[in-house]
């Protein structure tokens, strides 16, 4: 009876942990808004309502009739469909369990490689939960989650040859489905080719000094024809989109990298502001392969050529982007999982001395609290563009706009972060720009380059708005120096003021005698060129 008793304790107290750490990354979905969640939506709905994905360009008056791809396309008529009949919880909720299946392969993949010791199954937790804190600012209604899913789903299949073999018959229906809702599935056919390549070359890396740190794994014959059959056909099910071989060429405009620059996630992370629980989190996990390879004649667990390739290329991709730190957290989780064991046994300890049915009760009802003041707090009804007005977007600005009627066939240039809420909240206007495709190719260069022109010293502000035609101007009001922390001023020997940008283009419009404006609030402001 006792047994029972003990066993029923953990199994509630570990559904109630589940259920609180799900209800915090749902608290931090509902905590900001995506400034690219509006296009979504807009593109989304006019999917729905044409019943054909888009192939021109009709949002953009730079862009205007230039042939466009939208490698999201069922993705965002999924997200609309969700909105129309659930509003924003249906999508909070789905964008949720997609990030929790990520979360649930990364973890079986920890034990596969590791094996299924409650100290593994303990430590993995623990660290993809603290990989996931530090992911936070990449997590919520973001359509990254879906090649997150995908790359965690090909990390646990490689991390096993038994379940490769059982399941990777089913990888070209993975692959035709992720080609059609996020441009990630390049990522993932690289990884596969990668591991085929791997698996050919195996044999060969017998004959390299490995210092007794990694397990040289031996692929059969008809595993290889497998993996090339796979792989072979997922190429090809990746075809059956609405554009076809015209996906892979508009992906291929990812190689303009001016976005790298200019849009913080895609920043490396030693830009300022800096991500410190991140910074963390890497200098984390390369201490626990450097520990590893330090005791690799001791450590019970080595790891394949693979799988420590994994951990290296998402590790520079990591430093060189923020954006890809979620997939380094699925990377590196054995490799910390490993190393740090030890914390995994005390904690474990310190259960076991606290083993009585009084202190599980205790954890039971102090989980439970936890639980209830997550759930009061949420604001399950929050409209999620709407309610981050004033604050994020620019709200109060288009219904200026909406109320002046003459303003409509007068050009708009806007923000770059507010063009997806344009799209979404004003569908009758023409923008400048938005952030689905800022690499598209725009006279010899980027659109976003062009756009960031109006920005930077030198350039005749005043040509550029006669050259475009643009009557409107919308703009975030100057938001003045970055905040440093005090310890940031005096480690890194950097002021505020190194770090602020002029806004050339603001400067321009106050000071010309032609531009007026016409609405102000604390966050934007508008102005309206005036008649010669």
């Amino acid at each position: 009876m006792n047994n029972k008793i003990n066993r029923l304790s953990i199994a509630i107290l570990g559904f109630l942990a589940f259920v609180a750490v799900s209800l915090f990354f749902l608290s931090n979905s509902y905590s900001y808004s995506d400034v690219d969640l509006g296009w979504h939506l807009r593109i989304g709905q006019d999917i729905l309502n044409s019943g054909r994905a888009p192939v021109f360009n009709d949002y953009n008056y730079t862009l205007l009739g230039q042939k466009w791809v939208d490698h999201e396309w069922l993705l965002n008529a999924g997200m609309a469909l969700l909105f129309n009949y659930g509003n924003f919880i249906s999508l909070h909720l789905v964008f949720l369990l997609v990030l929790m299946l990520a979360a649930f392969f990364a973890w079986q993949r920890n034990l596969n490689l590791l094996g299924s010791k409650l100290v593994f199954k303990l430590g993995g937790a623990i660290w993809l939960f603290f990989g996931l804190m530090a992911s936070r600012p990449h997590l919520g209604i973001r359509v990254q989650e879906f090649g997150l899913l995908g790359v965690a789903i090909l990390f646990w299949l490689f991390s096993r040859p038994s379940h490769f073999r059982h399941y990777s018959w089913y990888l070209p229906f993975l692959f035709m489905f992720w080609a059609n809702v996020h441009g990630s599935f390049l990522l993932g056919l690289v990884l596969l080719g990668a591991y085929c390549v791997y698996a050919f070359v195996s044999p060969l890396f017998k004959y390299v000094s490995h210092w007794q740190f990694f397990i040289i794994e031996n692929f059969d014959i008809k595993f290889k024809r497998q993996l090339l059959a796979v792989l072979i056909l997922s190429v090809l099910a990746t075809f059956i989109n609405p554009y076809g071989i015209g996906l892979y060429a508009f992906l291929g405009t990812y190689a303009h990298t001016a976005y790298m620059v200019y849009i913080r996630e895609w920043q490396s992370q030693f830009i300022f502001p800096l991500f410190y629980a991140q910074i963390f989190y890497l200098a984390l996990a390369a201490s626990a392969l450097a520990l590893l390879i330090k005791n690799r004649r001791k450590t019970l667990f080595r790891f394949s050529w693979w799988e420590s390739f994994l951990f290296i290329l998402f590790f520079i991709l990591a430093i060189k982007s923020r954006r890809h730190f979620p997939l380094f957290v699925l990377a590196s989780l054995p490799f910390l999982s490993a190393a740090f064991q030890e914390l995994g046994v005390q904690i474990i300890g310190l259960a076991r001395r606290c083993r009585s049915l009084i202190w599980r009760v205790f954890a039971i009802f102090f989980v439970f609290i936890l639980i209830v003041y997550q759930a009061l707090n949420i604001p399950w009804l929050q409209n999620n563009i709407q309610d981050f007005c004033g604050r994020k977007y620019p709200c109060a600005a288009v219904e200026y706009l909406r109320a002046r009627p003459e303003l409509q066939t007068k050009r708009l240039f806007n923000s770059y972060d507010w063009g997806g809420y344009l799209l979404w909240a004003y569908p009758q206007r023409q923008i400048f720009i938005d952030g689905r495709m800022p690499q598209a190719n725009y006279q010899g260069h980027t659109i976003l380059e062009e756009y960031l022109r109006f920005r930077h010293d030198g350039e005749d502000i005043g040509h550029l708005l006669d050259v475009y035609k643009i009557d409107l101007v919308l703009l975030k009001k100057s938001a003045g120096s970055l905040g440093l922390r005090s310890l940031e001023k005096l480690f890194f020997q950097i002021s505020e003021e190194e770090l602020s940008a002029p806004d050339y283009l603001q400067s321009y419009l106050a000071s010309s005698p032609d531009w007026q404006v016409i609405f102000q609030d604390n966050l934007s402001i508008l102005y309206e060129r005036q008649k010669n």
